[in-house]
């Protein structure tokens, strides 16, 4: 009988000490009010979480719309990403394991109808770059997705992606 609770007690620690390690990992990720993801950590949980996403969010950049809509967009996209750069150039990334002065990134952002940053995966795609840089690159992120208001309105939430390079120092 001391066996049988002995190892209910083991079988309910496991169970509590696992669900407090997902909060943590999910705590990390959502300090700000944007969720931001990298998907250099992927898992089973993060892919289904993308696939989740991908099915309630429409492609912001869709060619059937007018020339005017798909310029507006266009310049939307763009003036994310200057100003991502320009905040990325003023923090001074830095890293003493790298010489390495471009961050080569894809983004998937997927936004509020309101054009407010939801969520944010990304992934490196500059190998040579360290661990240190790329948990830098996510608070810088956050910190940005979190003041960013995408100047575009929609009736549904929409999502948009794409890659970019930007100069660290």
């Amino acid at each position: 009988m001391t066996k049988t609770y002995l190892l209910a007690l083991l079988v309910f620690l496991s169970i509590i000490a696992c669900s407090t390690k997902k909060d943590e990992d999910k705590a990390l990720v959502t300090e700000s009010k944007v969720e931001v993801i990298n998907l250099d950590n992927r898992d089973s949980y993060t892919m289904e979480y993308v696939k989740q996403l991908d099915s309630i969010h429409q492609n912001l950049l869709d060619p059937s719309k007018s020339k005017e809509q798909y310029d507006a967009v266009l310049k939307a996209w763009q003036d994310y990403h200057t100003g991502l750069g320009e905040i990325l150039n003023k923090s001074e990334l830095t890293s003493d394991d790298t010489a390495e002065t471009t961050l080569k990134i894809f983004h998937r952002i997927y936004f509020k109808a309101d054009g407010q940053v939801k969520t944010h995966l990304f992934k490196v795609l500059s190998p040579e770059l360290s661990d240190s840089i790329k948990n830098q690159f996510t608070n810088k992120i956050a910190t940005f997705d979190s003041d960013f208001d995408m100047p575009l309105e929609r009736i549904n939430d929409y999502a948009q992606c794409g890659k970019a390079a930007y100069l660290i120092n």
